[in-house]
């Protein structure tokens, strides 16, 4: 006979998580909320952890140290980066028309009407081009992006400083003869999760520093801002490199046919170090993520949660299938 106890937790965990998927059906973007806020915690609760045990702290006095030193670089980053960046992507709006100039004077006449290059030419103005209008333009929905920020700050924050109530609450609604597995895998989650985390950061910071040299080397103008945005969107797997070539190459054409070439093979280059001997060099105990798996989870979640969903589907597939590995092979 089943005890009553552990009827009450199971129909306690059903219910629970029944209104939570009927709530993430309602609101989507209440998913991501909720998910983006689950991972930070663990990050900043384990980096908490790290820095608390370096300096003998208690775990609230390190996660406070982490939480004011990454306070600390953010503005650190806001008065002396930002402004260059901001300067030099005005400076690649102008490069591009230059670059469409320069594919019009090439390009035979009679070929211009089918390539539709004027079209062409004014649609990377309109989506390029002031970098404040553009701006104001997403200010529009700054009030619903505020608010999610917020709560996803509250929960990371609650979830670092007072993560045993929480992991506890958790395991309670689990049958005490099945918690151990269930134990098991949230330590797999955060490590794997941990592991992953800085294992794209610093790839991220070698990718932007590899790229920025390089193009410096080349001549490439805006070598800064065209740095910056493919070490931003290493971040994100296998689209990230793609998606920092188009406004490198479109700033290449402005100076020549051979700098679009010269750059593609750089990029192409870097992409290939840093899949295959940089980040596994930096993530040896991570477990190698399928590229087919990724790409798809980013589309999935794309469509269905838009730009957050991409940045949180590779994290969400590490975890996934190191919990796969663990219990299935």
């Amino acid at each position: 006979m089943i005890p009553s106890k552990d009827i009450l937790r199971a129909s306690a965990l059903v219910g629970s998580a029944a209104l939570l998927l009927y709530g993430l059906w309602l609101i989507p973007s209440l998913l991501m909320i909720l998910v983006t806020g689950l991972l930070f915690g663990t990050l900043l609760y384990t980096g908490g952890a790290w820095t608390a045990a370096k300096l003998r702290l208690p775990h609230a006095g390190g996660v406070v140290v982490l939480s004011m030193g990454i306070v600390a670089l953010g503005i650190v980053i806001f008065l002396t980066v930002l402004p260059s960046f901001v300067a030099e992507l005005d400076a690649i709006n102008d490069r591009l028309m230059t670059g469409f100039q320069a594919v019009e004077t090439t390009v035979p006449s009679e070929w211009q009407s089918d390539l539709d290059i004027q079209n062409a030419a004014d649609f990377f103005t309109q989506i390029s081009g002031g970098v404040y209008e553009q701006l104001v333009a997403v200010g529009s929905g700054v009030v619903e992006a505020t608010t999610a920020i917020v709560v996803s700050i509250i929960i990371t924050l609650y979830l670092a400083f007072q993560p045993q109530q929480y992991y506890d609450g958790f395991l309670s609604l689990i049958p005490s003869g099945r918690q151990e597995p269930v134990r098991e895998s949230l330590a797999i989650a955060a490590s794997t999760l941990s592991g992953w985390f800085i294992g794209r950061v610093s790839s991220m910071v070698i990718v932007g520093l590899g790229t920025y040299g390089a193009l410096l080397l080349l001549g490439v103008p805006a070598a800064f801002a065209l740095a910056m945005i493919a070490g931003l969107l290493s971040f994100i797997p296998n689209l990230g490199p793609l998606l920092s070539f188009i406004p490198a190459g479109l700033v290449a054409l402005s100076v020549s046919g051979w700098m679009v070439l010269y750059v593609a093979v750089l990029y192409v280059g870097i992409q290939t170090l840093e899949s295959y001997f940089i980040t596994p060099m930096i993530q040896k105990k991570m477990v190698d993520l399928l590229p087919v798996v990724v790409i798809s989870a980013q589309l999935m979640f794309g469509l269905w949660f838009g730009l957050v969903g991409v940045l949180v589907a590779a994290p969400l597939v590490a975890v996934g299938q190191a919990l796969l590995t663990r219990w299935y092979t």
